[in-house]
């Protein structure tokens, strides 16, 4: 049985693009027996089960419940169900420049396989986004790239064996990656709002959100705007100061400057570029 919502765009630029998300459960082989090799990033959570994974770096290594597979690009690997034996798992596949960037900074040894506590937050992660993945609106696809970025975090952390939810004020990153997506049409972020119910100064915060993500918060809200406005963009009949307004923007030309500098494009050449790619 599988569950897949393969979404049919990958925007231009360098934050964080979805490729597909998925759930997979059964004796089928997932992969080719021999080894492959891909261009993108794949998080695989076991639900239950068991498999074989295996990878030059790593080895051959059996997996089973509660096991995260991180696949890698350009890495050779295949992961399959067991002989005679079944697998059930969630995945879900990404790249970008920024999720490069995650992966420089946070990821800890080559190993790709790890085991975690049950817990049922980790896979809700994988479920909401397939949620917002099935209605194939790019609003929604904004959204659970939003999510994605919080599960990404959470599985390095996990990697670490740092738990992000152990402790309240250790939870504020991703908590905050949820907040701007909530905010994200708003024309100012309540940022100091948001501290003061995290109860943790603005220097602190700052240092943490950095030293997790690469970006400043205030940096991270603005990627997180243009890439809800290229989402938006790839829909024709929207104006682009409708665009511009819908996201907070009262000065179309700041808006456009601003996505200008962010991805290289104008919000006319990005629209024309990527809708050929897409519809030819």
């Amino acid at each position: 049985m599988r569950d897949d919502y393969i979404l049919t765009f990958d925007i231009p630029g360098d934050f964080l693009h979805l490729i597909s998300v998925g759930h997979c459960k059964g004796p089928e082989l997932l992969m080719p027996e021999s080894f492959r090799v891909t261009d993108y990033y794949c998080i695989h959570y076991i639900l239950g089960g068991s498999g074989i994974y295996e990878e030059p770096v790593a080895g051959r290594r059996r997996i089973g419940e509660h096991d995260i597979v991180i696949s890698y690009p350009g890495r050779k690997h295949v992961l399959n169900p067991g002989r005679g034996s079944e697998i059930d798992l969630y995945y879900i596949a990404f790249r970008g420049q920024y999720a490069g960037q995650m992966f420089r900074q946070q990821d800890e040894g080559d190993h790709a396989v790890f085991t975690i506590a049950d817990d049922p937050h980790y896979p809700r992660l994988y479920t909401d986004i397939m949620k917002l993945c099935k209605t194939r609106l790019p609003y929604h696809v904004s959204r659970a790239t939003a999510l994605l970025h919080a599960l990404i975090i959470e599985t390095l952390y996990l990697k670490k064996g740092k738990n992000i939810r152990i402790a309240a004020d250790d939870d504020c990153v991703s908590r905050f990656t949820l907040f701007v997506q909530q905010q994200v049409s708003q024309p100012e972020l309540d940022y100091d709002g948001f501290l003061r119910r995290e109860k943790i100064s603005h220097e602190a915060f700052r240092k943490k959100f950095k030293q997790r993500t690469g970006f400043y918060p205030h940096a991270y809200w603005l990627e997180q705007r243009i890439n809800s406005a290229q989402s938006m963009l790839l829909q024709e009949l929207i104006p682009i100061k409708e665009v511009a307004t819908s996201l907070g923007f009262a000065d179309e030309y700041y808006f456009s400057r601003l996505f200008k500098k962010r991805t290289g494009f104008s919000p006319t050449q990005f629209r024309k570029t990527s809708r050929q790619v897409l519809f030819g």
